[in-house]
């Protein structure tokens, strides 16, 4: 890969994790994209962190962006709630499916039900994954333009999903914070090393 983006917005979470995620995994450096400030053919891949989305703001600053990237198949995940400048792009009516109990923080556990998409190439299909889970939803609702591809060993919930025929994912777990021995897990590594370029 080239040159990976990260979109920065306002709210957004994260975005430093998924920095480091790529220097950590790919020996590569990634540049930080201001919302609604950036040209989509200068960059090979995207990644789009959580954050307190505002409803709406996708429609008027990115849509047309982020679409253009995912017309173009270039990589896109997006983490939590940065799914929804997926969404907006790309007409979707899959939506996250609030907690019950948003104090409760759990830890993710879960599968993997299809490796065919480009970011879980690298993992064996029902692979158990161990990345931190997010605290505010806790599923994806049903599309029939996505495939669920992270499925909770727990209680079955669809914790990551894929569109079909792009390469293209959406986590409410988040590899990013699992790439490093500092903090004791490094199972997200093998996501984010699709993007390598010594490959």
């Amino acid at each position: 890969m080239e040159k990976i983006g990260i979109l920065k917005y306002p709210g957004a979470s994260g975005d430093h994790d998924l920095y480091w995620a790529v220097r950590n995994c790919c020996g590569q450096k990634a540049a930080f994209l201001e919302s609604g400030n950036w040209n989509p053919d200068e960059i090979s891949a995207l990644l789009i962190p959580g954050g307190l989305f505002v409803s709406g703001y996708s429609d008027v600053k990115d849509n047309h962006l982020v679409a253009h990237v995912i017309r173009n198949h270039k990589p896109v995940l997006a983490i939590a709630e940065g799914y929804y400048f997926i969404k907006a792009s790309q007409g979707l009516t899959a939506d996250l499916i609030p907690r019950e109990d948003v104090k409760k923080v759990t830890t993710g556990g879960a599968i993997i039900t299809d490796n065919s998409n480009f970011w879980l190439t690298r993992y064996e299909e029902d692979e158990a994954v161990t990345w931190p889970e997010s605290y505010r939803f806790h599923s994806f609702s049903r599309d029939d333009t996505i495939h669920s591809i992270v499925v909770s060993k727990a209680d079955e919930r669809v914790l990551g999903i894929g569109l079909k025929k792009y390469p293209v994912a959406a986590l409410l777990l988040h590899p990013e914070r699992a790439v490093d021995e500092v903090i004791g897990d490094t199972s997200g590594t093998k996501l984010f090393n699709v993007l390598r370029t010594d490959q």
